[in-house]
């Protein structure tokens, strides 16, 4: 079982409790991504319309984000630290690559995702409080998600980071790309769209778990 290894002297050890909550419910860690945020931008006063239309994004960005970080795992199939094979195996065989890091590519994808539609909604006014109060707290949530996969001993430091940079750098211009197409479409097509990137978050992350169990 997942929960069970104890490696003496690693960071998995000291790291269990993080390690068992983002490691093995990734889904969970990027819902309280979404909801945070949602709930800072509601407050500072967006409506309810613009958080379904991030969800609806969101289902497009991760799309893009799984897409490329297989890819590039398959193509490169850098080895992972010896401590993830010890806890995981040899991991579930498409996912098995280690460079770039999902957790870290999809987390700051979810954050530039919110940040580039907020720039947007607010006119591109970088001064709003919605970017000045909401950046800087979406990103940091980010950080942690990211820097919790070095910890734990599940991806090199670089991984993380080329996760962190290929989820910013994909997710901008497919944003901006998807944004006004999005934010035409009506109201129900567009909560039907985030409920799907959700249930599809959940269904992925569901499967890895009975691997791991397995």
């Amino acid at each position: 079982m997942i929960i069970d290894a104890t490696i003496e002297g690693n960071d998995m050890v000291r790291y269990r409790r993080l390690y068992l909550w983002i490691d093995k419910y990734p889904d969970y860690s990027f819902y309280t991504v979404f909801i945070i945020n949602a709930l800072i931008q509601l407050v500072l006063g967006v409506s309810t319309a613009f958080i379904i239309l991030v969800s609806a994004i969101m289902l497009v960005n991760f799309a893009v984000v799984l897409v490329s970080n297989l890819l590039v795992k398959n193509l490169l199939r850098r080895s992972r630290p010896s401590t993830y094979y010890v806890v995981h195996g040899r991991g579930a065989r498409v996912f098995e690559g280690s460079f770039p890091s999902l957790h870290a590519q999809f987390a700051f994808a979810m954050v530039t995702t919110f940040m580039v539609s907020l720039y947007l909604y607010v006119d591109g006014n970088m001064l709003s409080a919605n970017l000045v109060v909401g950046v800087p707290v979406i990103y940091l949530m980010a950080f942690i998600v990211a820097l919790s996969r070095y910890l734990i001993g599940v991806h090199h430091l670089v991984d993380v980071v080329g996760g962190a940079v290929l989820g910013v750098l994909l997710s901008l211009p497919v944003t901006l790309y998807v944004y006004g197409s999005m934010k035409g479409l009506s109201l129900v097509l567009q909560a039907v769209l985030g409920a799907v990137f959700f249930i599809t978050v959940y269904m992925l992350s569901s499967l890895e778990r009975k691997h791991l169990s397995s």
